[in-house]
């Protein structure tokens, strides 16, 4: 079925092709004259939905949106009558026990999500189909029309890997959701601090519903004592992306520890890039707008609770060298939770001030020090990076914002991760977005 579906695509995409250039044509990404196809099951309680959708998931290439609104949140398994993992027979299911119990899931968050997810999986389609179509144009005579005889000879292909980077606060996580919805994809966290559990909102995680139901690893998973180093990183960030390859997922590995990625992929015996191809995006935003967002971010974080939450950390022997309490905003609050008990209202709100003044300047430190590796690793390393320009995003307010974000930086990312999966190479890059910016030395 998978190679019927390919090769009827492939025909559709060898008309696009232009022979004597052996670059794909200028309307390669223009809208097609035909509707994807969506399935959607109905019927009553306890009818066989579930089971009939198993079915035609096991007969076609398909996977599983869940609609029911309750099944959606997680946990109650017995009492909302959810399939078991093995009743699922290894198809991929969306929107199944994926919302904290407590939130209440609205129309609307059922058609974002839904929306969202119909989107990637008929993504998916096409990118394993265009995989497919490629390695099939490549196998064909053209003079001949036939196929060459070594079609069904393995191919040896390195796997493809996108990691984005940025300085802290320019929408690195934003975006790793949004392609992760576009594509079948799952996010690896390179942040040395969110590594570890606790302190969410002093260390900034992205929280379970804005994950979307995306597989996260290294989020939240080492002990807050502990010491995590860069060799520990490249360890568990390799097995993790073998792990998302073998499932036929594309790893995004997305985070601001710039030294840690750059050990990963730059490692001595070039280990991962023997395995792996890279493809690098850049979310830059003008530093003076960055700090000033920067700035306002530290004050929602105040106000969300972050004060308390980083008392509950407090410790008169802390050693903030190790651990979670390297994180910026732990180490700021210390002279303040000392001196609380014995100050008065006044001087409290003083020193408490001063402490987030102080946070707010090694943000902006930090984020200079981001910077700085990043363009290292571009003009020192020669790293091929595709840089995307959201500083006009982070001038607007409410709804241009976000469409400012979706024309600049995720729209832009979704067709330069398109055209990587596809193996089109730089200079056949169709895009003409003010946002992009290919960089290379």
């Amino acid at each position: 079925m998978m190679m019927t579906v390919s090769m009827s695509m492939c025909k559709e995409m060898v008309s696009l092709l232009d022979i004597s250039s052996g670059v794909l044509k200028s309307d390669f990404f223009s809208p097609r004259r035909h509707k994807e196809k969506v399935v959607i099951l109905m019927g009553a309680t306890g009818t066989g939905k579930s089971r009939l959708s198993i079915d035609l998931a096991t007969r076609f290439p398909a996977e599983i949106i869940n609609s029911d609104k309750i099944q959606v949140h997680e946990g109650l398994d017995i009492v909302t009558n959810k399939i078991s993992e093995e009743e699922r027979s290894g198809i991929p299911h969306h929107l199944l026990g994926v919302i904290s119990p407590n939130i209440d899931f609205t129309v609307t968050n059922f058609v974002d999500m839904a929306s969202r997810a119909t989107a990637s999986i008929v993504l998916m389609m096409m990118t394993v189909s265009m995989s497919m179509c490629k390695e099939m144009v490549s196998l064909l005579d053209i003079s001949s029309g036939v196929l060459k005889s070594d079609f069904f000879s393995p191919r040896r292909h390195k796997e493809k890997v996108v990691i984005l980077m940025g300085a802290t606060g320019t929408g690195k996580s934003r975006l790793s959701i949004d392609l992760a919805t576009r594509f079948p994809a799952e996010i690896i966290n390179s942040d040395k601090i969110q590594v570890h559990e606790g302190l969410d909102i002093v260390t900034n995680k992205i929280s379970e519903e804005e994950r979307c139901g995306i597989p996260h690893h290294l989020f939240g998973v080492i002990s807050p004592n502990i010491d995590f180093t860069v060799t520990n990183f490249v360890d568990m960030a390799s097995r993790a992306t073998a792990s998302i390859v073998s499932r036929s997922q594309l790893p995004i590995i997305a985070g601001g520890s710039n030294s840690y990625i750059e050990a990963l992929v730059d490692d001595e015996r070039s280990r991962f890039r023997s395995k792996y191809e890279c493809c690098f995006l850049w979310v830059d935003v003008a530093m003076p707008v960055l700090h000033q967002y920067v700035s306002e971010r530290v004050d929602k974080m105040v106000e969300n609770g972050m004060v308390d939450e980083a008392r509950s950390f407090f410790d008169y022997n802390a050693n903030y060298s190790k651990g979670i309490r390297k994180a910026i905003g732990v180490p700021e609050f210390d002279r303040y939770f000392r001196a609380e008990p014995f100050l008065d209202k006044r001087r409290r709100a003083k020193l408490l001030q001063e402490a987030i003044q102080e946070i707010k300047r090694n943000t902006c430190r930090l984020a200079c020090r981001q910077l700085e590796k990043i363009q290292r690793l571009r003009n020192k390393k020669n790293w091929t990076i595709h840089r995307l320009d959201a500083t006009e995003v982070f001038l607007r307010r409410g709804k241009g914002a976000d469409e400012a974000w979706e024309e600049l930086v995720a729209d832009p990312s979704t067709e330069i991760v398109a055209q990587f999966l596809c193996d089109i190479s730089s200079g056949a890059l169709l895009s003409t977005s003010p946002a992009i910016e290919f960089l290379v030395v």
